[in-house]
């Protein structure tokens, strides 16, 4: 069955004609005719090929399927929180004055919804999701998966089972490209960083960009930037202390510090990372943070 349109709120009359347990997927049966939407929320570039891989965060839906989403808590007593942002003011000598400035405020806490993750596998043109089972408890995550393809393609399909390719498809997960190895400081960093810098909102992009510059001042000589559910953090390493440092290009975020083998932290889900505490540090992005990095990259 096709669905068109932005969403949709109601997952039973597209599945009518499933049975309770029956095995499914969403998809498209041939999404190269969506070759610029395809390209936009993936690291496709030859349809030819085969690949499964997290949809880029660009809107709503595909921005909670890869980092999940903060729900406030207004039952709660509010709390302190604080935030940063540039500044540029003129004095009335006509002398111009640049910062950064952080303020509190009383907000209201919040809960942490984990990212559903799903991952799209594309190969010779056919499209899909995981197989899904209808069922009652699955509803939810059905209609978030078609919503997902209205928001990217505007259409998508429920297949059945026997649609899919006979031979399994084979999945490669892409996650990082790792830069050659050597000192990074940032005139060369900045060369490998345009790309993230340019999807980061112009209000962010000044105080985004110093954090990047900040870390750099410590030469690391490892650099990997993040695809899929890390499309837009970058990995700073420091090889002789074992330090690899999680950078984000989000505001009003954190930055996360690993020990030991980057590789092995580099495939945990962001949700993995977010609620198992399997990193060494946590540096909230406020007033300390410049002096907590440098301590621990120092």
């Amino acid at each position: 069955m096709i669905i068109s349109g932005k969403r949709i709120q109601n997952v039973d009359k597209y599945l009518s004609e499933f049975q309770e347990g029956e095995n499914f997927y969403v998809g498209l049966p041939d999404a190269r005719i969506y070759y610029d939407e395809l390209t936009k929320y993936s690291v496709l570039d030859d349809l030819s090929g085969t690949l499964s891989f997290l949809p880029r965060p660009l809107k709503r839906i595909t921005d909670f399927n890869a980092n999940g989403r903060w729900f406030p808590e207004k039952s709660l007593p509010m709390e302190d929180r604080t935030f940063e942002s540039e500044y540029h003011i003129v004095d009335w000598h006509g002398t111009d004055h640049y910062g950064t400035r952080y303020y509190t405020r009383k907000c209201y806490q919040r809960r942490f919804i984990t990212p559903p993750e799903i991952e799209l596998t594309y190969s010779n043109g056919l499209l899909i999701s995981p197989l899904l089972v209808y069922s009652q408890d699955n509803k939810n995550l059905i209609k978030h998966i078609i919503n997902m393809y209205l928001e990217m393609f505007g259409n998508c399909e429920i297949l059945a089972e026997n649609c899919t390719p006979r031979t399994r498809i084979r999945r490669e997960r892409l996650s990082w490209t790792v830069l050659p190895t050597g000192e990074y400081p940032w005139e060369t960093a900045r060369s490998h960083l345009d790309n993230i810098i340019n999807f980061i909102p112009n209000k962010h992009k000044i105080i985004i960009t110093k954090r990047h510059e900040a870390i750099t001042q410590n030469l690391p000589n490892f650099m990997a930037i993040g695809d899929q559910g890390f499309w837009g953090y970058v990995i700073y390493g420091f090889t002789t202390k074992g330090l690899f440092v999680f950078e984000s290009n989000q505001p009003n975020n954190a930055t996360y510090v690993f020990r030991g083998n980057w590789r092995e932290a580099s495939q945990l889900t962001k949700a993995e990372i977010l609620c198992g505490q399997l990193h060494e540090a946590r540096i909230i992005h406020n007033e300390n943070w410049n002096l907590n990095i440098n301590q621990i990259c120092s």
